[in-house]
């Protein structure tokens, strides 16, 4: 796919006039593509608020021990990648990750 579009993007350079017509043409779909992404980001917390809600609903709050232990373990693996790993990276490179983290900031 990215080879195929690498391709398609070095032909229409190479069309000229005739591909800029084209690229118009892609770039009205891509507006209309970032007007529904945004729709969507606008409702989706209300979609992830209806299912927790069927969740507790009909599983109780019990169904959530499942779901709070996932973001525990994801949680504390981003804090050992963060400081752990970086941590070594930053070592051997002369950095420290808070510097790294007020940079990124």
């Amino acid at each position: 796919m990215l080879v195929f579009s690498v391709l398609f993007g070095i032909a229409l350079a190479h069309l000229g006039a005739t591909g800029e017509s084209i690229t118009r043409t892609f770039d009205k779909i891509l507006k209309v593509f970032f007007e529904l992404m945004r729709m969507i980001r606008k409702l989706a917390p209300l979609g992830a608020f209806g299912g927790m809600a069927f969740t507790i609903g009909n599983y109780g709050f019990s169904a959530l021990i499942p779901l709070a232990k996932l973001m525990g373990s994801v949680f504390a693996t981003m804090l050992i990648f963060i400081f752990g790993v970086l941590g070594l990276v930053g070592y051997f490179y002369r950095f420290t990750v808070w510097k790294l983290i007020k940079y990124i900031k």
